[in-house]
């Protein structure tokens, strides 16, 4: 399933993420509520009832919005390690190219340049 989701372009996934939410809203509001209803009713102090569960609510979405913003850090991390390391090893394969005699060494150093090229540009 996670898989399939990964697979969407941006667009779809926004889409099928907030008709899920929205699906898991209306269930809630008609299949939940009339039991919270019940319960809700017969607590004394409604007013912080309220309170504790919105207070819970922002703890949450904090905690969310923390590991997001590190999950996001790691990945541009990781990134950058990745993009690093092909770039040394496209630079000592130019390099190691360049010992071979002039007949070899030409047509590979441009193949590495096309690489290059294409990397940057195309990719």
């Amino acid at each position: 399933m996670i898989d399939a989701l990964r697979d969407l372009p941006a667009g779809q996934l926004a889409l099928v993420v907030c008709l899920v939410f929205a699906g898991l809203t209306w269930v809630g509001a008609l299949f939940i509520r009339p039991f919270l209803r019940l319960f809700v009713r017969s607590h004394p102090d409604l007013n912080s009832l309220l309170g504790n569960f919105v207070s819970i609510y922002w703890v949450f979405y904090g905690i969310l919005m923390g590991l997001l913003a590190v999950a996001a850090y790691q990945n541009k991390v990781e990134v950058e390690q990745a993009i690093s390391s092909e770039v040394t090893s496209a630079f000592a394969l130019f390099r190691n190219v360049s010992a071979y005699p002039e007949s070899v060494r030409r047509p590979l150093q441009e193949s590495v340049r096309d690489y290059v090229r294409f990397a940057i540009e195309g990719e």
